[in-house]
């Protein structure tokens, strides 16, 4: 457990409800400020000590490293703009200057935190930039353009765009594999009709019996009144007995097409139907 001593200026002048809400929220933000300010600094000094490897230069990857100040930071959260310093080495064979990084404590080049981020692409998603950039404000008393916050959500949607479309096709091809495995297996358990070879054909289909070829394709529909996406489903059955009609030209004499919204099993009922 640790101790950390707050100094706070309490006002006389309050009069009115609305008044004493402004100044708790005030004052409470200037707590969590000071706060984080105190615990940030006391946490980075805990590390430092009990961490006894010598600093890399990251320019020459070298060791040999003096202290050389600081770096003053500001760093914009929930509870607003929080200022601090962020300590700073010097290499001796190279001379370059870099800041101390400590695991969990980097700020990655960004001066927002990642709770901010998300109020700020919560804000931009639901008013215009410009509101959302004095809302911002009103809550967090942090100053956010909105061009900023346009970026902030331009960044996350293509985030979220590039792991909807690897969610997407992992479901689209489970659902075309359960496809393709329901359609070959009721293939598979119906009689085989005789068939009627045709009087012009290419030679290789003088056999009576001719393979059974399945193709399976499918894509999802945005369903907008179920809220919800439907696999659109498209299939095709056809045997090798073609007729040439030009050179390099055939055409398939016995092929079948069936597409369908509905369940796996019903367009396999009608795969067969139309067969």
């Amino acid at each position: 457990m640790k101790t950390i001593q707050l100094s706070l200026q309490i006002a006389d002048d309050i009069t009115s409800i609305d008044q004493l809400e402004q100044y708790i929220d005030h004052l409470g933000q200037q707590i969590k400020r000071q706060l984080f300010t105190n615990m940030l600094t006391q946490l980075r000094q805990s590390k430092s000590q009990s961490d006894s490897t010598p600093s890399t230069c990251p320019s020459c990857k070298k060791t040999e490293t003096i202290a050389w100040g600081n770096r003053p930071r500001v760093l914009k959260t929930v509870f607003g703009q929080v200022h601090f310093h962020l300590p700073r080495q010097k290499c001796q064979p190279c001379q370059h200057t870099f800041s101390l990084s400590m695991p969990g404590l980097e700020l990655s080049g960004n001066n927002i935190t990642s709770e901010l981020r998300k109020i700020a692409i919560l804000c931009g998603s639901s008013w215009s930039f410009r509101q959302a950039a004095n809302l911002l404000l009103q809550l967090t008393g942090v100053e956010l353009s909105f061009s900023h916050i346009r970026w902030l959500c331009a960044n996350e949607a293509r985030i979220v765009s590039v792991q909807d479309q690897a969610e997407y096709d992992q479901v689209e091809w489970e659902a075309l594999a359960e496809t393709t495995e329901a359609l070959v297996e009721s293939v598979a358990d119906q009689p085989q009709p005789a068939r009627i070879e045709p009087a012009h054909h290419s030679a290789d289909n003088d056999s009576p019996f001719s393979p059974t070829y399945i193709g399976i394709d499918g894509t999802f529909i945005n369903a907008q009144p179920a809220n919800r996406f439907l696999q659109a489903k498209a299939a095709i059955i056809f045997t090798n007995q073609r007729m040439t009609v030009s050179q390099g030209r055939n055409v398939l004499l016995n092929k079948r097409y069936v597409g369908s919204c509905l369940s796996v099993s019903e367009l396999s009922r009608e795969t067969i139907f139309l067969y």
